[in-house]
């Protein structure tokens, strides 16, 4: 995928999460960039932000519950499709 392109979503053109539309949208990558854009801060200043306001343990920790709960879902899903 490159900047710019359709994210692949849902056959219909737009669908509704938590009782919002959200329509399709293409990929923006200009939060890769360095510096500030028209979005706000770069990923990498995010990153940092993040890391100052939570500490590299507490987000180490976080990433850590998040990565189980994808396993855990990318299991269940997988173990679905094959009854």
């Amino acid at each position: 995928m490159w900047d710019g392109d359709p994210l692949p979503g849902p056959p219909f053109e737009n669908f509704s999460v938590n009782g919002q539309t959200i329509a399709r949208f293409n990929l923006d990558l200009s939060v890769m960039k360095l510096g500030d854009g028209p979005r706000g801060p770069s990923w990498l200043a995010r990153m940092l932000a993040l890391r100052d306001a939570l500490g590299p343990f507490r987000l180490a920790y976080l990433e850590t519950l998040l990565r189980v709960a994808d396993m855990r879902a990318s299991a269940a899903e997988a173990q679905s499709l094959e009854t």
